[in-house]
């Protein structure tokens, strides 16, 4: 092994040479001026006419007009320019086109309305009344001349009479009412989220009614569309109006007007009308123990007509970002972030910006951002692995330090080149940094070392030698660099004929990649005589991938209800890769003081010709997809399609002067039914999904990598293709939903473990398995009172999942058929002073094995959480949050255990509109907190906790102001 001083030095340096290379305050103070000229510079040219596309499938109503504003201190008639003109539907409270007056007041918009629908025109502009109109079924509109009156703008406090509603439903959208939402002062999205219910943030997704949402759009537009964490922790809700939550059709349907039957969850922000043209600003800073801080600073600015520009930047070393509260912070750093707790040590910084516009027929958008991470972390694993001769146990424990970095951005394009020629083209560019450290232990028992000791890997030698299997000192270093660039361009021709249509599409994808890693173990066998295996080696792996695709699709309409879709794709994939493994040991043996992670003089020869390889493959696919689309009366509707997959896989390989050159050719199917039904609020949504997947090239190819002397991994060229199919049934009426789905494989790819009991190794090699399905069912509700609301939600799961075992040549096919059971009921009481919360989950896992019944186990779960809002006079708020955390049925004794958490914070709002805030936060105040997670796959069950910074305080102030363009708004400021 490495010199253990120096591997200790070298982990204990990890962050403090990254944190070296922090930018100063000043620095970042700069570049935060430097994104805030760009945005403001942006948006200089305020030219904001919008033109929508023309959709042949809706009639076609051309509205014209003249608006013009009274003054009420000259009472003076003057034409108003930007003028806010919109469509707003009637029918589903959506609103449509929308453009600007001019600089004389008039405007012309083209409004594309669906037939069985009411609309109005809606005029409007800052400081003065809106006009509304209804919108007659008809081909010309012309209006009268339009007269706004102004009236004074108050952001003074406002009396509420009427009780604002939460949330209301129009047919598939959940549209919720941010104002009846009590939040903190300063609160981001991430807060007002935990509130709404139905929404959920754990496991590393958020969802809603049992959806993944893994887009945010403000204003219908795309924000940040990579990263949807920007916009949860950074966006400040005073700002917003609504949050609305539907299924999006895909960007193609969008672009043609025939439905394709892709459907996306999102969730879209609409801001509030009196933030138009207005510059507004939300920063945060605080300091805690532990040496804690966090800065936060966002700028946004809107204009009527869509555009809008955000810069956003913030540094912090905390757990949770500046601005959550205690509970969304905690469940967003321990749920949304991969669930493992808190870090012991982390430092992050974020900057970036997002622009759109509406410019003639074009609207642009797009962002660019730049993320640095660093963390410390440590981390206890307890695994039991399922083996038909007698499970095995192990215990591991493992310390980490990352420092990953990015910048990203991408440009986002919608326009029409004429009355029935549109495009869209949308890319991206990614450059990516990662350096990563582990050190790790592990022991390996063929008996439940529990039962001797509480601490296996510390107190070994409790153990009786005949348990004992194998143990393992380990650590690795790894550096790589990528880049990302990928685009996407497509083209759409409308005929005359109404739903007729061509449309291409082109698209590229770049990948580089360029990586080194340094692994050195000691692997002990205490079956095999107290043998000692040592490896020290670096492996160079630098990979190159490249993908093109280009497809053609033509719509015709059958009739008024029906529209075919033939559609033709080439799609070309082309990898290369070049593992070189050298065997550094051999050198660094005679050098005791030799420091892990240096490449020695004289490596290159000592390259280990068996494990090293070089792969190039290139896969074409040619689809050939025929669809139909279906309107079935009024509200139903009907979509379906099947392709068919032609595909040839060219794989050559060197290692160790032998080449290897092969071509594969499969032919892969798809088909998708989905039916759709909407009717004021009841929706209801089937679908159907079968397809067939190719093993991968790594997968294919008989490649062998022992990086880990206990886990070696092996190739297949035998590999069949698998085949899913999928079966969901998502329904909703009013504020009950529930979800079904079914999922099956055939010949499903698993891995085949070959276990030697004596050393404890396994060797894993992918083959075809059947009997894999699983299915899922949930359904939830909530109610609102005047002062209380319901909430419930309940969730069950099967699986049964197959898998392949061999020990002593025996091959075993054994089944592990796991049962998920959770209940959440959730209660929630606000009066005028305060706001209670009170909920209960059960998690309840129940696993059995078909072979092993050894494996069985029970796990339960079982958490309380109370919450308490008190609003007092002078703007004071005080927030407490107790929870109490109960494990049963879990391998180890520190596991099984009860634990409460307390939580609490004060806060208090001054100046003259609660601008400014202070808040004080305490996490954690009785330090019971542990970081603990568990799930179980057809191979083992797994649980793991985590060491990190749980108990702190931090205190905090935020403040947030507004500019409002024009004179006599900057006078009234």
């Amino acid at each position: 092994m490495a010199n253990p001083a120096k591997s200790t030095f070298f982990a204990k340096n990890f962050l403090v040479e990254r944190a070296s290379k922090a930018m100063n305050k000043s620095q970042i103070i700069g570049l935060c001026l430097l994104m805030l000229s760009c945005c403001l510079a942006v948006q200089a040219q305020r030219v904001i006419i919008f033109h929508d596309g023309y959709i042949p499938s809706l009639k076609r109503t051309e509205v014209t007009g003249h608006v013009q504003m009274k003054e009420n201190e000259t009472q003076r008639m003057a034409p108003l320019q930007n003028a806010g003109v919109r469509v707003f539907c009637l029918t589903d409270s959506t609103y449509h086109q929308s453009r600007v007056t001019d600089k004389d007041g008039n405007f012309t918009l083209m409004a594309f309305l669906d037939r069985d629908k009411d609309y109005e025109i809606q005029v409007s502009y800052l400081g003065t009344d809106t006009y509304t109109h209804k919108i007659p079924h008809a081909n010309i509109l012309k209006l009268d001349t339009i007269t706004l009156h102004e009236k004074p703008i108050t952001m003074e406090e406002a009396v509420i009479v009427a009780k604002l509603k939460k949330m209301r439903i129009l047919g598939d959208t959940t549209i919720f009412n941010t104002d009846a939402f009590r939040v903190s002062e300063g609160a981001v999205l991430l807060e007002l989220v935990r509130k709404m219910p139905g929404l959920r943030i754990s496991e590393g997704k958020m969802t809603y009614q049992g959806k993944d949402i893994n887009e945010i759009l403000l204003n219908g537009e795309k924000f940040f569309s990579n990263d949807i964490s920007v916009a949860l922790q950074n966006m400040p809700v005073n700002l917003l109006k609504e949050v609305r939550i539907y299924d999006k059709k895909s960007e193609e349907s969008e672009l043609t007007g025939v439905d394709d039957g892709q459907r996306t969850t999102v969730m879209d922000l609409k801001t509030k009308q009196d933030v138009n043209n207005a510059l507004m600003a939300n920063t945060s800073a605080g300091v805690g123990n532990h040496d804690l801080y966090g800065l936060n600073g966002m700028l946004n600015y809107f204009e009527t007509g869509g555009n809008h520009a955000t810069a956003f930047a913030n540094q912090h070393n905390t757990p949770n970002d500046i601005g959550m509260d205690a509970m969304a912070g905690s469940m967003f750093s321990g749920g949304f972030y991969g669930g493992g707790g808190n870090p012991m040590k982390q430092l992050s910084r974020r900057f970036g910006s997002s622009v759109s516009r509406k410019i003639k027929d074009l609207n642009v958008g797009g962002d660019i951002s730049y993320n640095d991470n660093g963390a410390d972390t440590k981390n206890y694993t307890t695994t039991e692995n399922y083996l038909p001769s007698g499970n095995t146990y192990s215990d591991q424990s493992s310390l980490s330090s990352s420092d990953n970095r990015n910048l990203s951005a991408s440009v986002n394009l919608t326009g029409d080149l004429s009355e029935r020629f549109s495009f869209m083209g949308n890319f991206h560019f990614g450059k990516y940094w990662n350096n990563n450290w582990n050190e790790n232990r592990q022991a390996t028992f063929n008996t439940n070392p529990y039962d001797y000791t509480s601490d296996p890997l510390g107190q070994g030698d409790a153990i009786p030698t005949s348990s004992r299997v194998n143990s393992t000192d380990q650590q690795t270093l790894s550096h790589s660099n990528s880049e990302n660039m990928m685009g996407m361009l497509m083209l759409s021709y409308k005929f005359k004929k109404e739903r007729r249509g061509l449309t291409l599409q082109l698209s590229g994808n770049k990948n580089d990649n360029d990586s080194k890693r340094f692994n050195e173990s000691q692997t002990r066998y205490y079956q095999l005589g107290d043998s000692l295996l040592h490896q020290n080696r670096f492996t160079l792996a630098p990979t190159r991938s490249r993908q093109y695709s280009a497809g053609l699709s033509y719509n015709e309409p059958l009739g008024k209800d029906v529209t075919l879709r033939l559609s033709y794709t080439f799609h070309q994939n082309n990898n290369k890769e070049n593992e070189n493994i050298f065997d550094i040991g051999r050198l660094t043996a005679s050098q005791p003081d030799f420091t892990f992670g240096q490449v020695p003089e004289g490596y290159e020869d000592t390259r280990i010709d068996s494990l090293s390889n070089i792969n190039n493959s290139r896969e074409q696919q040619h689809e050939i997809q025929l669809g139909a689309d279906f309107t079935i009366k009024k509200d139903w509707h009907l979509n379906a399609s099947f392709s068919i997959q032609p595909e040839q896989q060219s794989i050559y390989m060197l290692r160790e002067e032998q080449e290897t050159d092969t071509t594969l050719s499969r032919v892969n199917y798809n088909a998708r039914l989905m039916l759709f039904y909407f009717k004021n609020k009841t929706s209801l949504n089937v679908s159907y999904m079968g397809s067939s997947n190719s093993p991968s090239i790594s997968q294919l190819l008989p490649m062998t990598n022992n990086d880990n002397p206990l886990y070696i991994t092996l190739g297949n060229p035998n590999l069949k293709p698998s085949f899913m199919q999928n079966v969901n049934v998502n329904f909703r009426h009013d504020r009950l939903w529930s979800n079904v789905s079914y999922s099956q494989t055939f010949n499903n790819i698993t891995y085949r473990t070959d276990y030697d009991p004596v050393s404890g190794v396994s060797t894993n090699r992918p083959e075809n398995i059947n009997g894999n399905w699983s299915t899922h069912f949930d359904v939830g509700y909530s109610k609102d009172w005047e002062t209380f609301s319901l909430e419930s939600e309940t969730n069950y799961g099967y699986s049964n999942q197959a898998n392949y075992i061999n020990v002593d040549s025996r091959t075993n096919k054994d089944a592990i058929r796991n049962h998920d059971f959770s209940q959440l009921v959730k209660g929630v009481y606000t009066p005028s002073w305060a706001e209670f919360i009170l909920s209960a989950q059960v998690q309840l896992n129940k696993t059995k094995s078909k072979l092993q019944k050894a494996s069985d186990s029970f796990n339960q779960t079982y958490t309380f959480l109370g919450e308490t809002h008190f609003y007092l006079p002078w703007n004071i708020r005080l927030n407490s949050t107790f929870s109490c955390i109960t494990r049963r049925g879990f391998l180890s004794d520190e596991m099984n255990r009860s634990e409460l958490l307390w939580n609490a914070s004060a806060s208090y709002s001054f100046l003259k509109k609660k601008q400014a805030s202070v808040k004080l936060e305490v996490y954690d105040i009785l330090q019971r907190s542990t970081n603990f997670s568990a799930y179980t796959s057809s191979t083992a069950s797994v649980q793991s906790r985590s060491e990190g910074v749980n108990s702190y305080f931090l205190l905090s102030f935020n403040y947030r102001f507004n500019l409002f363009k024009g004179k006599k708004e900057a006078d009234e400021e």
